[in-house]
């Protein structure tokens, strides 16, 4: 097929515009789903960081605690050990009493030591939780503001979409040839951009879609009135466009 005439030939050009407009607002609000996934994967990865740092502390300051509980405890058990004491009379178990207390001196000492030395530690954490804090807290306002503007975004393509679909019916509405129509419907759904006006400066022409020169039959229909030059390679529909 050389060419394809039809009145609707300008119609056909107007509503592939529509077309092309509308495909790249659709195109744009299919990737809203994956940018709204970005942020939240963001603020997800920023809670996980913040948390690493949140249990750190909580785990130290429960080393602390026990460490305390300890010291606690071996005091109530020298204080035992120091009331039985009096009470023995035999001298070995008064020296064994005695080493008893002492070994839970030092073992009270070190619990108490150990709590002390965790003091800077869970200081030092709550400081790095504290600004990962910061962090996160950040992240979630960015990705509250990332959201609202998505789906402001989102309303606004959807708006667009169905105003160049309004466009196109109004536009279809006055082809009269149904036929011609429908194959531009067929083929455009399966390969998009169909129709291609190619520059008529003088030069030598060539297809905008594949590039291949046109010969002089195909540049002779294509500057025909309300006809569609076909592209023997490619097969895009072209026209004339003035320049």
């Amino acid at each position: 097929m050389d060419c394809i005439k039809t009145a609707d030939a300008k119609l056909l050009l107007e509503i592939q515009k529509t077309d092309f407009q509308r495909s790249l607002y659709e195109k744009e609000l299919s990737s809203v789903p994956e940018k709204i996934k970005t942020e939240e994967n963001a603020f997800e990865k920023e809670k996980a960081a913040w948390q690493v740092f949140a249990d750190k502390v909580k785990s130290l300051q429960l080393k602390q605690r026990q460490a305390e509980l300890k010291a606690a405890e071996t005091e109530q058990t020298i204080e035992k050990y120091q009331f039985q004491l009096h009470s023995l009379k035999d001298n070995a178990a008064y020296q064994t009493m005695l080493m008893q207390i002492e070994n839970a001196k030092k073992t009270k000492d070190e619990a108490e030591t150990a709590a002390l030395m965790l003091l800077d530690d869970i200081e030092s954490a709550q400081a790095e939780e504290k600004e990962a804090k910061r962090n996160l807290c950040a992240c979630e306002q960015k990705m509250k503001d990332a959201l609202l503007k998505l789906a402001e975004r989102k309303k606004q393509l959807e708006a667009f979409i169905a105003i160049e679909q309004q466009k196109k019916n109004s536009l279809a509405a006055k082809i009269t040839d149904k036929k011609i129509f429908e194959q531009y419907e067929t083929v455009s759904r399966k390969r998009g951009r169909i129709i291609f006006a190619v520059k008529d400066d003088g030069s030598k022409p060539f297809c905008p879609n594949c590039n291949m020169s046109l010969t002089a039959n195909t540049a002779g229909l294509m500057r025909k009135a309300d006809t569609f030059a076909v592209c023997p390679e490619c097969f895009a529909w072209l026209c004339r466009e003035i320049v």
